[in-house]
């Protein structure tokens, strides 16, 4: 039995084994990627937190964690060069 895999430019790579794949495992994210999303995330749990401390209301905090992390996500992406 022979698997088709595509590799990352559309090239198609033949894997001579069951189970063996021909492509070569690489990382899902950039590293620029990861660094983004962990300022985002420290970003976000620091406004639900003050939210939480200010209201008292652990849906009004969520919301505004979640908030808090599109927008600094956002906010990251474009002031971090690639």
């Amino acid at each position: 039995m022979t698997v088709r895999v595509f590799g990352r430019g559309g090239q198609r790579n033949e894997a001579t084994e069951p189970g063996e794949s021909a492509a070569p495992r690489g990382s899902h994210f950039s590293p620029r990627t990861g660094l983004i999303a962990l300022y985002a995330v420290v970003i976000a749990v620091l406004a639900g937190v003050l939210t939480f401390i200010g209201e008292h209301r652990p849906a009004a905090s969520v919301a505004a964690g979640g908030v808090a992390f599109a927008s600094a996500f956002m906010f990251f992406d474009k002031i971090i060069g690639d």
